[in-house]
């Protein structure tokens, strides 16, 4: 599987990425709702790849960096491909509070909210 690019290779994500859960079901809004700010413990049912991308240090020397790791179950770890691992900046970012506009206060930052 290859995340951040198109199935052409060549075509690369313009972003950043902070973590990655991968489900063997489809998610309902709720379940989305209710975990879609915290980070999980790895146990959860269906959760079958989980990747927090903490493995690094923002702006340091990451060439020693070979793999992800997944912490479902799965255990199946990954490889960072074209990761400028040691430069500044490097390619591992400090994350960030999620801030989003909920003004109906139903907890999803939508359309809904102005």
């Amino acid at each position: 599987m290859i995340i951040g690019s198109r199935a052409d290779l060549f075509t690369k994500m313009k972003g950043s990425m902070d973590e990655l859960r991968i489900w063997n079901d489809a998610r309902t809004i709720t379940e989305i709702n209710d975990n879609m700010n915290k980070e999980l413990s790895g146990t959860e049912a269906g959760l079958v790849g989980y990747y927090r991308f903490n493995e690094g240090s923002p702006n340091a020397d990451n060439t020693a960096l070979n793999s992800i790791e997944d912490l479902s179950a799965t255990a199946n770890h990954g490889t960072p491909t074209n990761f400028a691992k040691s430069v500044t900046p490097s390619n591992w970012t400090i994350g960030s509070t999620i801030n989003f506009l909920d003004s109906d206060n139903d907890g999803i930052g939508d359309p809904c909210d102005n």
